[in-house]
């Protein structure tokens, strides 16, 4: 188990789970208090692993040391899959054998929405997915992307960003992989989400020619 910072209130700190007294062991959100300004920071992550109201774990300790040097007031963890796992094997494992699994999806991006939407001039967003196989992530990433389309907030790629990957997938690198937080923090990717609803259709755009060749990827919704 790893210590929330020591500068963390944890009688502050929000979630919304199940998983206490039931075996569907899932988290929606995890809400901190930083304290500071005014803007709130929201960390789209693959799957909870570890942190609760009392406990935190490293991937969450690394944003929270992130938000706090740039002065955020608050930071929220949002994930892909809502269902508690240690690496992307174990929450493919556990997500197959979870019940209710639709019933957990639409809860997922519910909450997703909500918190995007709420007082949405004060949010910054980071994507840091990862990807999973063998659980229809792209889809549910992409119905990630329409909720987060049309936003006037960035979207930043965190750790070593591949074109093909990105193209592939439509994801993003998890800044927990071989240590590479700092990747995220010294040179973020940045790229806006668009959604055309008409045409079914989502563009990813990037303006980052450094680091990537295409302008746009246009993904059928």
């Amino acid at each position: 188990m790893v210590e929330y910072p020591g500068y963390i209130d944890i009688r502050k700190i929000g979630i919304n789970r199940t998983g206490l007294t039931t075996e569907e062991n899932c988290r929606y959100s995890l809400t901190i208090n930083i304290g500071g300004g005014e803007k709130r920071l929201i960390c789209l992550l693959m799957n909870p692993s570890g942190a609760t109201e009392s406990y935190s774990d490293n991937t969450v300790n690394n944003f929270i040391g992130y938000a706090k040097n740039k002065k955020y007031g608050e930071i929220i963890i949002l994930n892909v899959l809502p269902i508690y796992a240690t690496n992307d094997k174990s929450a493919e494992t556990s997500w197959k054998n979870l019940k209710d699994k639709e019933y957990h999806e639409k809860k997922n991006l519910k909450v997703i929405e909500e918190m995007i939407n709420h007082e949405s001039d004060k949010n910054d967003i980071v994507v840091s997915t990862g990807f999973v196989s063998g659980v229809a992530f792209k889809e549910k990433v992409k119905e990630i992307y329409k909720l987060l389309a049309n936003l006037n907030n960035t979207c930043i790629i965190s750790y070593k960003s591949n074109e093909n990957f990105f193209r592939e997938k439509y994801c993003t690198y998890h800044t927990s992989r071989k240590g590479e937080f700092d990747t995220f923090t010294k040179n973020p990717f940045k790229f806006t989400i668009d959604y055309d609803k008409s045409r079914n259709k989502l563009t990813l755009k990037s303006s980052d020619a450094k680091r990537f060749n295409f302008t746009n990827i246009n993904i059928r919704a």
